[in-house]
């Protein structure tokens, strides 16, 4: 917050790429004022979901959201490698009033333009996406999803943004939003809210052209 951020994706386990965060965190984070937008994954691995793993993701989201939670981070793959819609609409159903926010698994999708044309009639707010299948944000990728997304659903970029790269991102792509992440360094942690009000200065200062 005191780096400018307007929101969280709280998770935890990142060496996991993320799991459900545990309530006490979830709590902590609300009570600084965040807006929390929280990863719902039960499990470190694909994104397919069976009847036992979409009961628990269900059970997560309505945990999420008597918690106060302000949106929920998720992604749902079937079988032939697109948006599994049944599991994904039982979801977005779940967690309202809850935002949603449909994560990387759609650069995971064969065809992501059908992907997102399905998020967009299930009603999820924004995908999180590097623009292409790369785990590096890819700015014509990028400009592409935009196109396709057409203003009925928001698009975040993520993958490797740092200082040194969001400016250059955010004129080449014309995303309004990004997804980054920083990690303390050992024996400095005052260094963390620094390097990261940088990221959020050159993005706004690049979106506003300022």
């Amino acid at each position: 917050m005191a780096a400018g951020a307007d929101r969280v994706e709280l998770c935890r386990r990142l060496d996991l790429d993320g799991l459900t965060p545990e309530p006490a965190l979830v709590a902590a984070a609300l009570r600084r004022r965040l807006r929390v937008h929280a990863i719902v994954r039960p499990r470190a691995g694909d994104h397919r979901v069976d009847a036992a793993t979409l009961a628990r993701m269900g059970d997560e989201v309505a945990l999420l959201r008597r918690l106060g939670a302000h949106g929920v981070v998720l992604g749902c793959l079937g079988a032939a490698g697109g948006v599994d819609r049944e599991a994904t609409a039982c979801l977005v159903d779940a967690a309202r009033p809850m935002t949603v926010t449909f994560h990387r698994a759609l650069d995971q999708c064969r065809d992501r333009a059908a992907a997102l044309e399905t998020l967009v009639a299930l009603g999820v707010d924004r995908v999180l996406t590097s623009g292409g299948p790369g785990r590096v944000a890819d700015p014509a990728g990028l400009a592409r999803t935009l196109v396709l997304a057409r203003g009925r659903i928001g698009v975040i970029a993520a993958g490797g943004i740092r200082a040194d790269n969001v400016a250059a991102l955010v004129v080449a792509s014309g995303v309004t939003e990004i997804h980054f992440s920083e990690r303390l360094q050992v024996g400095a942690p005052e260094a963390l809210p620094a390097a990261m009000a940088e990221i959020v200065r050159r993005a706004r200062a690049a979106a506003t052209g300022r």
